[in-house]
Order: C-alpha cells, then structure tokens, then sequence
C-alpha cells in the first residue's frame, strides 16, 4: 500500500472537512481563499453551527495524481547562461547527462565552485544559506542576476529561468546537493538526517489548513461577547437561583415558562413589600383592625338602606298603603251612619271588611246575621230587607259596633303609614360624612365613584317612596332602582382583614415569608434580564459548537500519522539505501552495521 492509499484508508473516521480538504490537496497545488470558504462550512455544519446543503468530498483511489502512483525522478539536464554571476561566463551551457554519472573537470579559477554555488541555492541541500556573488570585471555589474536550469520530468525536457529575487521550484528541490560544507555540517552540527516520502506533503499541508481554520475559526469565537447575567448572591438560597444556576442546560421552551409573571405572582410580591416593609407590624395590626370596625359599621348602614329597597320592603309599603286606603274607606262609611243603600257598596271589600265586622259581632252577639231586622221604614244592611223594630235596635247596636271598630283599625292603619313614612323621609343623603369619608375616598377611590351613585339613587328611591306614602289613593309604585353596595365595602374589608392576617404571620414566622418575597423577587430579576439571558445562552452555544469546531482542528493525529510513515517507510528506506551504499564500498564492514530507531 503506498502512502496515498494508505492516507485516503487513515481518512475514513476523520472530520468531513478533513476528507474534505485532503481531496482539494490531491487537486490542486495552492488553496484559495474560496477552498477555505467551503472548509470552514462544512466544519460549522459538522459541529451544528449552520444548516447548509454543501456535501463535503469523500476522498478514493480516483483523487491520487497518476504521477503519483508512479516513481517520478527529476533530473537535472543542465545549466545555461548563467548571467552577471560570479565570473561565469553568460553564454556557456554546463549539460548533465540523463544517465550514468556525469564528471565535470578543470583548473582552479575555471568556474566549477560558481555552478555548484548555483545548484546549491536553486536545489537542496545543507548549506542553503548561499549568496551568488556578482560579476566585479563586468561593466554592467547592476545587471540582475539570471541563470536557465533544464531538468527533466516524465521523460520531458523542462526548463526552468531563474531570476533575481525569486524563488526556487518544488521540482528543483528534489535534487540534493552535496559537497564539503555539507560535510561538515552533516559531521559537525546537530542536524538530522531526513527523508521525505512522496505523498507526505499532503498531511503536511494538511497541518498548515487546519492551523489556518483554527485562526479564522477562533477569530469567530472572539466575537462572541455576551456574558452571563449576575443574579444577586442574596438569592443563592432560592429555587429559582439553585435553576438558574443551570441555565445553560435549559430549553427555551422551559425558559419561556419559568421566566414568567402572573398576576397574582406580582400582587404577591407587591403584598408582601409592603407587609415586610412595615417597621412596626404589631401598631399596624391594630390600626387596621379600628379600620376594619369602621368598614362594619359602614356595612351594616349600608345593608339596612338596602333592606329599604328591597322587593320585599316595596311589597310591603304598598300592602301598608292599600291597608291603609281600605280602613280609611270603610271608616268613613261606618261615619256615615249607613245612610243610603248605594254606600254600602256591595261586593267591594269595604263590603267585606263591614261584613266580617258584622259576622263578629253577630258572633260576640250569639245571634244570627239573619235575626237584623227593624220597622218597615229601615232595611238590613246586608240585603235591604225592611226591618222590624227589634231588628232596627240591632242594627243600632251594630252600627255603634262598627263605628267603634273601624275607626280604631283606621287608626292602627294610619299610624303605620305614618310610621313608614316617618321612616324614608328621615333617609340622610349623603348619609356618610366626616372623617370616615375622606378616609374612603383616600383609601378606595374607586370605592368613592361607587358610593356617590347609590347615594344617587338611594335619594331618588326615597322621594318616590314618600310621595307614594303621601298621595291620596293607592297607586301602583314603580321605578323603584335596586340599590346594592355593601358587597363592595365587604370586598375591601376581606382585603383588611387578609393584611391584619399576613402582619400576624410575618409576627409569628418572619423567615417563611422573607424566603417567599426573595423567590419572587428573584424570579423579577430574571425576567427582566430574559432578553440578555436568551442572548447569553445562545451564544454560550455557539461558544460551545465553535469549541467543537476547534477540537476538531487539532492536529495531533495527523502528527502521529506523519510519524508512522515516517517509521514505517522513511526509515525503512534510509536503512536499505544505506546498506546498499556500504555494501558498494566494502560488503563486510556492510555486514555488521544496522539502523534502528533512536529518539
């Protein structure tokens, strides 16, 4: 397996963008900017940075240059017109032989060290550090340097100008040059002897991409500045702290949720800094409790106004009014002597109110209704039947019976008018004043709207009220509006009371209370801060994806891999073309020298 394949097999568990760039590397002998535009996407998807369709290139046997594949020796063919160096003459051509081994002679001063100095910079070797010094008996001495190196390529006669101020080709630095300073420098200085094999470049080059990605991609996470909000460390105790504290293992979804205020959340917190705020809880107990007294004494007020208008309080004004009209009818008839058969009205029930007078007292009489009679000239009362003497006499009894008894029922009835009368007239609008009513307006504003409205209504109720009490005959009594407002004052009262409540538990269990107004407050916090949050926690992803994405650029894997080439094959050929060396020298010193790995 040669190291292409064995790359391409090393490849297969590798980050995308790695096969991906290994490809682009056996296609191309420079990498552009867009190359790396392309990397660096596939690296973001990878690691779940971006959503992007790009399919990363999966290297095969098909990406290897065919070259490759093969021994592909450069040869140096020769060196031309070497101009304004040293003293070499500018039009001479020095060739090399394709094959065998090509000797070059001459004198001292002939220009042998000139070309070598020439190979020597344009090739490889040791002593790279040459300076190919100008031509002094030239009279075009600023003449730029040049020379034409021909080597060989595939079988093909390449050649290759060489100017000042450039640099050398790949091709060229696969020859190695050699002489005495290379010597030394082999015997004398610490410098390893190294042997690259063909197809390593590609890790190496692999290395310099993903140091480069490594940059750009750091530079990314550079920009990444949101910081975690702080919440207080007052809060450290709370259930929302000990949450938060973890915030970055959560979902948005499950932030939305716990990050959120409902209302009574919020009337909570409002109700205990103000339970908590209060400096002496004990004073403000009572002071609300004599406020709470206030507010049910008002109650009580207010639901007897209530009562007088009422359904059932109206029915009865009206029975008392047409009671009143009844008796006071048949009073007047009673008064009247019974003179006259068109006043006893029959049927009617002042008709009925004289008969049970009558039946009563017939009954108290022991003595029949029928028995009433008197002279020719008088009549029954109930069916006008002349009457004789005894029954007139009767009739008289019975007269002065009803007379007596329908004016004191008059009079039960028109005290009880009275009475009622008496009683919505003295109705007092506004029928609260003083200091209790700026303390409602003060306290409940809305409370006080409420209040001027019943009072409205209260008075308008009341005069209907008496005008109908007062009129002569029983009209019906209508538009009566329904007043009703002590559930209002019955409402804030509760709200009192809750807080004369909640001061006796900040009394008795302070610490329970503080810990729940520092969870809501907390929880405040946080939702305040949700928008920096919901930032921080996104980029603290993408701080986390662009990490992976980092990872993934290290390249110590490749680093070892380049090692095991270099043991498994580098070595390997370093040990046999040496032996081989040795062996042309003398076979049984050959014999008894090996290489092995050191350090």
């Amino acid at each position: 397996m040669n190291i292409y394949q064995s790359i391409i097999k090393w490849s297969k568990n590798k980050p995308l963008f790695w096969q991906d760039a290994i490809c682009r590397i056996l296609q191309k002998q420079q990498m552009e900017e867009e190359d790396y535009v392309q990397l660096i996407t596939i690296l973001k998807k990878e690691v779940g940075l971006i959503d992007t369709q790009i399919t990363p290139l999966i290297p095969s046997q098909d990406n290897v240059p065919q070259s490759a594949l093969t021994t592909n020796a450069i040869k140096l063919l020769g060196i031309h017109h070497p101009t304004n160096i040293n003293a070499l003459w500018e039009n001479t051509k020095l060739d090399f032989s394709p094959n065998g081994l090509t000797v070059i002679y001459g004198r001292n001063g002939s220009g042998k060290s000139g070309y070598a100095k020439i190979l020597k910079k344009l090739c490889w070797s040791r002593d790279s550090n040459i300076e190919l010094k100008r031509n002094v008996y030239n009279t075009g001495a600023q003449t730029a340097q040049s020379v034409k190196i021909m080597y060989q390529e595939n079988g093909t006669a390449t050649p290759f100008n060489w100017h000042e101020g450039n640099e050398t080709i790949p091709a060229l630095n696969t020859i190695y040059i050699f002489d005495r300073k290379c010597a030394n420098i082999y015997l004398n200085s610490e410098t390893p002897t190294e042997y690259k094999p063909i197809g390593l470049d590609v890790l190496e080059r692999l290395i310099e991409i993903c140091n480069s990605i490594h940059s750009r991609i750091d530079d990314e996470k550079r920009l990444l500045t949101a910081t975690k909000p702080i919440l207080d460390r007052k809060y450290d105790r709370t259930e929302i702290a000990q949450w938060y504290s973890g915030i970055e293992n959560r979902s948005i979804t499950e932030i939305d949720q716990k990050l959120s205020i409902a209302e009574e959340q919020q009337n909570r917190y409002n109700e205990l800094t103000s339970i908590l705020n209060t400096t002496n809880p004990a004073e403000t107990i009572q002071q609300l409790q004599q406020k709470a007294a206030r507010y049910q004494a008002i109650i009580t007020k207010l639901k007897q106004f209530e009562n007088l208008f009422c359904t059932d309080s109206i029915v009865n004004i009206q029975n008392i009014k047409q009671n009143y009209c009844t008796k006071k009818s048949a009073y007047e008839i009673a008064s009247n002597s019974f003179k006259g058969d068109d006043a006893y009205n029959i049927g009617s029930d002042v008709w009925k109110q004289m008969w049970n007078y009558a039946k009563q007292y017939a009954s108290e009489e022991s003595s029949s209704i029928t028995d009433f009679a008197t002279d020719r000239e008088s009549y029954c009362v109930l069916c006008h039947q002349p009457l004789n003497k005894t029954a007139k006499q009767r009739l008289q009894r019975f007269e002065s019976y009803i007379q007596d008894t329908s004016s004191k029922e008059y009079e039960k009835a028109r005290q009880t008018l009275g009475k009622q009368l008496s009683e919505y007239s003295q109705i007092p609008t506004p029928f609260i004043t003083g200091p209790i009513r700026a303390e409602i307006k003060s306290d409940y504003p809305d409370l006080e709207q409420i209040l001027q409205a019943f009072e409205h209504n209260i008075f308008n109720n009341k005069e209907k009220v008496c005008a109908f009490l007062q009129s002569s005959n029983a009209v019906p009594l209508d538009d009566i509006i329904p007043c009703v407002i002590s559930s209002e004052f019955e409402n804030k009262n509760k709200l009192i009371e809750n807080k004369i409540k909640d001061l006796k538990e900040v009394i008795a269990n302070r610490t329970k209370l503080v810990e729940e107004y520092l969870s809501l407050e907390a929880l405040i916090s946080l939702y305040n801060k949700k928008t920096d949050i919901l930032r921080y926690l996104d980029e603290y992803k993408k701080k986390q994806q662009y990490a992976a994405a980092i990872g993934k650029t290290d390249t110590t894997s490749i680093s070892k891999k380049i090692g095991e080439i270099i043991e498994s094959d580098s070595i390997t050929l370093q040990q046999e073309e040496f032996l081989k060396h040795l062996q042309n020298l003398d076979q049984k010193i050959a014999s008894k020298i090996s290489i092995t790995k050191a350090r």
